[in-house]
């Protein structure tokens, strides 16, 4: 079986499906051994892989090295959902502040620049999760209200929501590069502390 060279891993030489598959599933939060024992790479090649593609603006953060010690098959949660609550919410605070959008539009946005893609079924959830307990779940449908709300406030930025028909959302690497550094200057030149308003469940805006 022929092998070629690939952007997702400079320096390797895979099966460009494989690699591709390589960084999906660490964009999805699936951890480098549990990739590693799925696709029978060292997890030495798949670091060096995953380390090339973030410096080629394809991955934003490297995933956990393995899945918790002990846990259940169907309690294993990516990363992408299980990141630390106050980290979240200090993020979610500073896109409210620097894109002058809703705390709901902020979450999801979170979502969107971590991910080369995002199921309108995984934004979903993460407008369910800041759902006030007293409030009935959302229709699915409020994910696209708010991605069409959300895509009038990053205008002004230039940033691009896309469709990826039939399945949900994503960013181009691009914009998606340029998102997290206009979002990493404005929390670096702020420095400020999450507001304990920022940490409370968030009122859902009639327009998304």
């Amino acid at each position: 079986m022929s092998t070629t060279s690939n952007p997702y891993t400079d320096g390797l030489v895979i099966e460009p499906l494989v690699a591709r598959t390589i960084v999906l599933l660490a964009d999805e939060g699936i951890p480098v051994r549990a990739i590693a024992r799925a696709t029978k790479i060292s997890s030495e090649d798949i670091r060096d892989a995953l380390h090339t593609a973030l410096d080629q603006g394809q991955l934003v953060q490297m995933p956990r090295d393995d899945w918790p010690s002990g846990a259940v098959r169907d309690r294993r949660i990516p990363d992408a959902l299980s990141v630390q609550p106050v980290e979240t919410e200090r993020m979610i605070f500073n896109i409210v502040r620097l894109f002058k959008v809703t705390k709901l539009q902020a979450a999801l946005f979170s979502v969107l620049i971590k991910r080369n893609e995002v199921t309108k079924d995984t934004l979903h959830q993460v407008a369910e999760q800041r759902r006030l307990p007293n409030k009935e779940e959302t229709d699915p449908k409020i994910v696209d209200v708010v991605i069409c709300n959300l895509r009038k406030k990053l205008k002004p930025f230039d940033l691009k929501i896309k469709t990826a028909w039939a399945c949900g959302y994503y960013m181009e690497p691009p914009d998606r590069a340029r998102a997290n550094a206009l979002l990493k200057s404005y929390m670096e030149s702020l420095s400020a502390p999450v507001g304990e308003d920022a940490l409370e469940p968030v009122e859902y805006d009639t327009d998304g």
